[in-house]
């Protein structure tokens, strides 16, 4: 830089959100016991005291990113089963909630699937069993009012929820491993339309 000046360093914000990021792409392709300090560290441009001055460990930053990633769905789930609007348009936006945010956030997908299904859970001071069962009760709750009003035919809005949940859950393990096969366009439409009328003629 001219004049003998050095270049200010990175605000704390964006130096604490390439940490997260870096270490997030690097867990959910490697898992929490393949991935080093050094490699973090190396992969966000940083030292390790400024990685262990906003975390206190490798540990503590792999609980972050999971709880922050969660959080933020549900956030935005709550909203989307709060909308007011038709039952077909909430099951939409419930359906949109779910497979734009995996699209969004593919490495944390990769990450969260690792949690639940590689024994990696254990690392999380967290209730994933909870945390998952409350959402689809949200979504039962939003069926179980379809059915009330005579929108949705009379079942079971637990079963339906799981099943619904479920197509999701499909497309989602699909589009993180090769976004290119699932359409962008009109599958949240097609998946609930499916769910309310079924695949007969």
């Amino acid at each position: 830089m001219a004049n003998g000046e050095s270049e200010s360093p990175a605000p704390a914000p964006v130096v604490r959100q390439r940490i997260v990021q870096e270490a997030t792409r690097l867990f959910a392709l490697k898992g929490y016991n393949g991935v080093s300090v050094r490699e973090i560290v190396e992969a966000a441009g940083i030292t390790r005291p400024t990685l262990y001055y906003y975390f206190a460990s490798k540990e503590q930053l792999f609980e972050h990113i999971i709880t922050d990633t969660l959080a933020e769905f549900r956030r935005q789930l709550e909203q989307a089963v709060r909308r007011q609007a038709p039952m077909r348009d909430r099951l939409i936006q419930i359906c949109r909630v779910h497979l734009d945010f995996a699209r969004c956030n593919t490495d944390h997908c990769h990450l969260v699937h690792r949690v639940l299904f590689a024994n990696e859970s254990t690392l999380v001071n967290f209730d994933l069993n909870e945390y998952f069962h409350h959402n689809m009760r949200m979504i039962a709750d939003v069926l179980a009012e379809g059915i009330t009003s005579g929108d949705i035919r009379a079942g079971d809005p637990w079963l339906m929820a799981m099943m619904f949940g479920g197509v999701i859950h499909m497309f989602i393990m699909a589009m993180v491993r090769n976004p290119s096969v699932v359409p962008q366009e009109g599958l949240a439409e097609m998946v609930v339309d499916n769910l309310l009328h079924g695949f007969g003629g």
